[in-house]
């Protein structure tokens, strides 16, 4: 493999896992908690890191595959400018499905859409 790809791997999982967690852990965590049922259980305290670690990992491969092998992405800011995008999209999309399938939202959210 190469390095540029192993470099790239770990620059996107870094990133990922540290952006991830400013934007979810502190900047829209009050919105979270504010609109977000709550039962006995839901949440792991304290969160088990492993798995945002391995998940920050499996999406840094994604990314860099796709845009090593299919894309043909070669620079910094294409890469960071198509990686926003289709983050943003893979956010959205998990996020839309999980609240059309369960009742993790309060009624009151539902009138927003």
């Amino acid at each position: 493999m190469k390095t540029k790809v192993i470099l790239a791997v770990l620059a996107t999982t870094v990133t990922g896992f540290f952006l991830g967690w400013l934007i979810f852990g502190f900047a829209l965590a009050d919105f979270y908690k504010t609109h977000t049922v709550f039962y006995q259980g839901l949440m792991k305290d304290p969160p088990t890191f492993l798995g945002f670690i391995i998940g920050s990992l499996s999406f840094g491969v994604l990314i860099v595959y796709i845009f090593d092998r299919w894309a043909k992405i070669g620079t910094f800011f294409n890469g960071l400018l198509a990686g926003m995008f289709i983050y943003f999209l893979i956010i959205l999309s998990f996020d839309m499905f999980t609240y059309g399938s369960m009742h993790l939202f309060p009624a009151h959210f539902s009138s927003l859409m």
